[in-house]
C-alpha cells in the first residue's frame, strides 16, 4: 500500500532510465567445511557504445580472510522489462555467461520473489537459489525518493532471502545456505 512500484514489472528494466542497477549482498555457510562466505554481486545497465553496462563479483572466505573481487563489462543478450530477468556475457569478448531471473513453476508462471543467481569469476563461482521470506521494504515509503536537485531514485530492498545452492573457490565447491538482501534502483 502506498507504493509507487508495481511487481513483477519494476523488478524488470525501464528503457527510459540512464541507470539501473540488481545488487545482492550475502552471507552463507559451506555445508560441508562450515566455511563462512561472503558475497557481492551488482549487475548495472549503463549504455556506452560498446557494452551495456558491466559487473562487479565479490567473493570472500569470511574465516581466512581470503578475497577475490573481478569488475568486468557486459552486454545484456536478454534483459526484460516485465520482471526481473538478465542473462549477461561478460569481458571484454563477451565469453562468460551469468544469469539472474525470477524462478517459474511447472507450468511457467513467475513464482514471486524467487530468483536463480549464476556468475563466475577466475577462482571463483555462485550457483544460488534466493527464496524472499519478506516482502518488499518500499524505500522512503513509497520507493520514490530524490537524489539531490535534479536527480531521483525509485528504490526497494528485499532485506530477507533464503539462500541454498554452490559457492565455488579456488576450485573448492560445496553446497552452501544463508541469507541474502537484494536493492534495487
Amino acid at each position: 500500500p502506498g507504493s509507487v512500484l508495481t511487481f513483477p514489472d519494476d523488478e524488470g528494466y525501464h528503457p527510459g532510465e540512464i541507470v539501473e542497477w540488481w545488487y545482492t549482498n550475502a552471507h552463507l555457510t559451506g555445508d560441508s567445511s562450515g566455511t563462512d562466505y561472503a558475497l557481492m554481486l551488482t549487475y548495472f545497465y549503463y549504455d556506452t557504445l560498446t557494452f551495456d553496462g558491466f559487473r562487479i563479483f565479490e567473493l570472500s572466505n569470511e574465516n581466512t580472510g581470503q578475497f577475490l573481487t573481478e569488475t568486468q563489462p557486459c552486454k545484456y543478450p536478454t534483459i526484460a522489462q516485465d520482471h526481473l530477468e538478465i542473462a549477461a556475457t561478460t569481458g571484454i569478448f563477451g565469453t562468460g555467461h551469468e544469469e539472474w531471473k525470477t524462478l517459474r513453476d511447472s507450468a511457467n508462471n513467475l513464482i514471486p520473489f524467487q530468483y536463480h543467481l549464476k556468475a563466475n569469476m577466475p577462482n571463483g563461482a555462485l550457483d544460488l537459489t534466493y527464496n524472499a521470506v519478506k516482502r518488499p521494504l518500499m524505500v522512503g515509503g513509497t520507493g520514490f525518493l530524490y537524489e539531490g536537485i535534479t536527480g531521483y531514485t525509485y528504490y526497494y530492498s528485499e532485506t530477507e532471502i533464503e539462500v541454498t545452492g554452490t559457492i565455488t573457490m579456488n576450485g573448492v565447491t560445496e553446497p552452501v545456505h544463508g541469507i541474502s538482501w537484494i536493492d534495487r534502483s
